[in-house]
């Protein structure tokens, strides 16, 4: 099977003459734009849920895995994986209406 050659790979800064694709491309951070509709969608979905659910998706959105989440909370990886599962949809939903509302008449 043929293996990648490290020798052949060419940095990005040589590859493209384009530095702004660059930066745009090792970029990690949202906008600031984006940011506002990320918090503001983070506190509209945590605002109904009970505060151990909310510790679960706090937890998550920290970067903790569902096993690791399941044990600092004592809880059941399905029962994390449920309300993560519940959470997600009701995140579709929510955002679903907005691009819903934005071609509707005006």
């Amino acid at each position: 099977a043929a293996r990648r050659d490290v020798r052949r790979e060419v940095p990005l800064s040589s590859a493209s003459g384009d530095g702004d694709l660059q930066r745009m491309l090792l970029s990690r951070g949202p906008r600031p734009d984006e940011a506002v509709v990320l918090t503001e969608l983070v506190e509209q979905l945590l605002c109904d849920l009970s505060e151990s659910e909310q510790q679960i998706v706090r937890l998550r959105l920290e970067g903790y895995s569902i096993a690791e989440i399941s044990h600092v909370l004592d809880r059941a990886d399905r029962t994390v994986r449920r309300v993560l599962a519940r959470i997600r949809r009701r995140a579709l939903r929510l955002t679903a209406g907005e691009n819903g509302s934005e071609s509707g008449p005006s």
